[in-house]
């Protein structure tokens, strides 16, 4: 997303996962599949529903590439809102 900041807060970021889940489920893309597999893997961890994240565009495209950050960014923004 240009002009976007590349780190950014997720508040309530369990929710906000859970909700991205739902969103990419039926996504058969190798990105789709690897941000869902990301956000369940994340979601094992401790801590409460009220717990922070943070997105750094950076490490995404470090993970998968340009696309995989694309994809994780436009369900994660508007999500958290």
């Amino acid at each position: 997303m240009p002009g976007a900041a590349r780190i950014w807060v997720i508040p309530e970021y369990p929710k906000v996962a859970r909700r991205a889940v739902t969103l990419v489920a039926d996504d058969a893309r190798l990105e789709g599949r690897m941000l869902a597999s990301q956000l369940r893997n994340t979601l094992k961890m401790r801590g409460s529903d009220d717990s922070v994240g943070v997105f750094n565009r950076d490490d995404y495209v470090a993970a998968g590439g340009a696309a995989f950050a694309d994809l994780a960014e436009s369900i994660l923004r508007p999500v958290a809102g």
